[in-house]
Order: structure tokens, then sequence, then C-alpha cells
């Protein structure tokens, strides 16, 4: 459904369609650091992936799953152009939809360990532009320091892509919902597989993680009135007006930062988003 015209606009922000609730509450390590909060939206968490299937509206830990929502947004796709939430820590939220994930690997394995993602083709954004990954650590990991990376292929369908050496493991980079992007290799503009991840040495814990391919969608930033309620306005966030698949599996990313926050402590979010339908 366009917006026409300003009035309109106002008028939307003023009486949206729908509402979506949110709520997500977490412990968290380290600010300016990214948390992967799929397993921890509430009332139904999220669980440790098992296979490399394709996931969506309906997949435990969806925000928008119909477990978590008393009407459905299945129908059509819709798009979101506000937001009113309340942020107990300062920081980023970065909504995304979360398309496949993985778990399994070992973090004392130094040999190549097969991913494999998705074990099908991508189940939206299939031609792979603006998708993105990253690794999360479902099962803490080890305490030493070592290096990651993936093998993938382009959204041009060029295999064997690689991308940079990222940090994994030591501290505030191995605890549980630790979430860390992995760059494209120069040039590439997104993901459509994962093959393989290679770490360089043990981090001395096996532990458990993964790979995510998601896309991002909406960010909110409640770095400078946290605690309090705040009134988002779409075209003044990243992503503008996002139009999300009606069978999108919404999660988020946070990224705690100070003032008001030391080290580590519980952070929540919880509020509404302004939804219309197409």
């Amino acid at each position: 459904m366009p917006i026409e015209n300003l009035s309109e606009f106002k008028s939307l922000l003023e009486n949206p369609t729908k509402f979506l609730p949110v709520f997500q509450t977490t412990t968290i390590t380290l600010q300016g650091r990214m948390f992967d909060l799929f397993s921890a939206n509430l009332p139904t968490a999220g669980s440790t992936a098992s296979t490399g299937i394709p996931l969506n509206s309906g997949t435990a830990g969806s925000i928008n799953s119909p477990q978590t929502v008393n009407y459905s947004l299945t129908g059509n796709d819709f798009t979101i152009i506000g937001s009113e939430v309340n942020i107990s820590t300062p920081g980023y939220w970065i909504l995304c939809d979360r398309l496949a994930h993985s778990a399994g690997a070992n973090a004392t394995t130094i040999t190549d360990q097969t991913v494999g993602l998705p074990t099908a083709s991508l189940p939206r954004y299939t031609n792979g532009i603006g998708v993105m990954m990253g690794i999360t650590v479902w099962t803490a990991i080890g305490s030493t320091i070592t290096a990651c990376r993936a093998t993938y292929t382009n959204s041009n369908d060029v295999t064997g892509r690689l991308t940079p050496d990222i940090q994994i493991a030591g501290a505030s980079y191995n605890t549980v919902r630790r979430f860390m992007l992995l760059p494209l290799q120069q040039g590439d503009l997104g993901v459509k597989s994962v093959q393989i991840l290679k770490i360089g040495t043990s981090t001395t814990t096996a532990g458990n993680f993964g790979v995510v391919l998601f896309k991002p969608l909406y960010a909110l930033c409640g770095n400078l009135d946290y605690n309090s309620t705040n009134d988002f306005i779409s075209s003044k966030t990243f992503g503008g007006f996002p139009q999300i698949h009606k069978n999108a599996c919404l999660f988020l990313l946070h990224v705690p930062l100070s003032p008001g926050f030391s080290t580590q402590g519980v952070t929540t979010l919880n509020g509404l988003l302004k939804v219309i339908d197409y």
C-alpha cells in the first residue's frame, strides 16, 4: 500500500493498521560488542540450530512468529513506519530477517569445517544482494584468541569467495549470543551460500558456533535517551521504510554502548513496531 502524501503518512503514524510487539532481554558482557538476540526473544526464544534449514515467520524465536502475537502478519508483506520502544541501556538495535543458520562448528578444530548453508536456496532475497553473514556463539568457546574465515558463494554465483579473517574467542568474543560479522570479499554485494568455516588455532574449548545468513532491515538508536519511551520515525532510521517479507524470521542484533553502562548487566527492549500492510 503506497503512502500517497505527507498527510497520509502523519495519519498512519498516529493510526497504523497494526502493531507488532517486541520484547527482548538478555545479559550482556561488554559494551561495544554485538549480540545475537534470536535465542533471547520472549515469550518464545529461538533454539540452537540443528541443521542449515531456511527460517521463516513460524520459526520459534522469530519476533513476528504467530506464537508471539495474537494476530497474523503472514497474509501480506508489510512495512514498518515507526516504533515506540523502551530501551533500558544505551545502544543500537538492528532488526534483521534471519534467512538461515547453522551450528556444530568446533572451536578446537583447525581443519576445514563444512557449513553447507543454506541446505537449499535462500528462502527470501534469493539473488543474495544485501544478504550478510556472521558468526554466532551458541555455547561458549575458548579463551584463546584465534582468527576465523569463511568460504562462500556471492550474489553473482562466483564460488570460492573468501572473507577477511576476523577475531573469535578470547575475552568478550567467546560468550553465548556473541555475534561477529564476517565481511565480504572486496567488490561483493551479498551472499548466496556458505561452504566452509576455518579457524587458525584451537581456542582450547570446543563450544558450539555457527554461521547466520541475514538481511538487515531497520535500526533503533537508544544511546541518546535510554530508559524511556522512544518514538522513532522510520524515515530517520537506517533502512527508511523497510518492506518486510510476509514470511520473514525477524530478530534483533544489539550493540550496547556507554554512558551509563560499564561492563555487564541485563538489557531490555520492549515496545511496539508500527506496521502497515501492503
